[in-house]
Parts: structure tokens; sequence; C-alpha cells
């Protein structure tokens, strides 16, 4: 699987699990990233559990967006 193919797959079963698409999803060499705007550790747990079992995930980190690696800091206007 393709690392796009992980991230739609990964993407899938978290809006499954929400009902709604609240995590951003990045995915290199099947490793997860997965960044939203809350910073609730019981619901980055489960999103943890979730992105690791979908097949060909290898390794998942959660961050709130803010933090996110993926993502650009806000800039000041």
């Amino acid at each position: 699987m393709t690392d796009d193919e992980l991230r739609r797959a990964v993407e899938r079963e978290l809006d499954r699990y929400a009902g709604w698409s609240r995590w951003l999803v990045h995915v290199r060499d099947g490793e997860a990233v997965l960044c939203d705007d809350l910073d609730d550790p019981v619901e980055q747990h489960m999103a943890t559990i979730i992105a690791a079992s979908v097949p060909g995930v290898r390794h998942v980190d959660t961050h709130h967006r803010a933090r996110c690696p993926h993502h650009s800091p806000p800039t000041a206007a």
C-alpha cells in the first residue's frame, strides 16, 4: 500500500470512529502523524489505536494541530 492509500485508509477509520473528519492525517514510509484542534489525551490514545490497526501503518504519533510538524506555525498579521 502506498503512503497515500494508507492515509486515506486511516482517515476513513478515524472518520468512522469520530463521525466527522476531525483528524488531519499525514503518512510517510508507513509512519502516520495525526493532528487535530483538540488536545484530549483519551481521544489521542483512541486515534492512535485506530490508526495502528490499519495494515501497513508502522508507527503513529498524535499532535495538536498548532504543534504538528507538518503544519506551519501561525504568523502574526
